[in-house]
């Protein structure tokens, strides 16, 4: 897993290490401020190499044949299922945004991956999705049940 920081110190290096390059005397004002931005700096990356982790953990969890993660990790029922409402709606785009973000190569494979087998595995009523059992490696429940398809869509 590449972290944010990993992008950032090559850039700095080359602005820090490049010849000819002369320091430039700030009111003390502005200066204040390059401070602050430097101590933001430290926290956003930080912020943003949680988001890479939580992303990750995540992915470990996938299902393994398709790549789905599970709706939720603390129970047995939960973690045997994808669904729109949970997973599609709320983790997934999170993850999506990371990703688009902070590591490219993640977003234009996994996380896109992940979004072609969504559609083609959980896609019931015509391109609404019902929830996908890993177990079963089909639907959740036999039945199509409309009112949980548009809650979930």
């Amino acid at each position: 897993m590449r972290t944010y920081r990993s992008f950032v110190l090559p850039l700095a290096a080359l602005f820090i290490l490049a010849p000819g390059c002369k320091t430039v005397e700030y009111p003390p004002a502005e200066a204040d401020l390059f401070r602050e931005a430097s101590q933001n700096g430290i926290v956003v990356n930080e912020g943003f190499n949680r988001c890479l982790r939580f992303v990750s953990a995540w992915l470990d969890l996938a299902d393994s044949t398709t790549g789905l993660i599970p709706r939720n990790i603390n129970d047995p029922r939960s973690r045997d299922i994808w669904n729109a409402k949970d997973c599609a709606a709320d983790n997934y785009p999170f993850m999506v945004l990371t990703a688009a973000i902070l590591d490219r190569h993640l977003f234009s494979g996994t996380m896109t991956d992940m979004l072609a087998t969504e559609v083609k595995l959980s896609s019931r009523l015509g391109s609404l999705p019902d929830t996908w059992s890993f177990s079963k490696q089909a639907f959740a429940v036999e039945d199509t049940v409309i009112s949980d398809i548009l809650f979930g869509s």
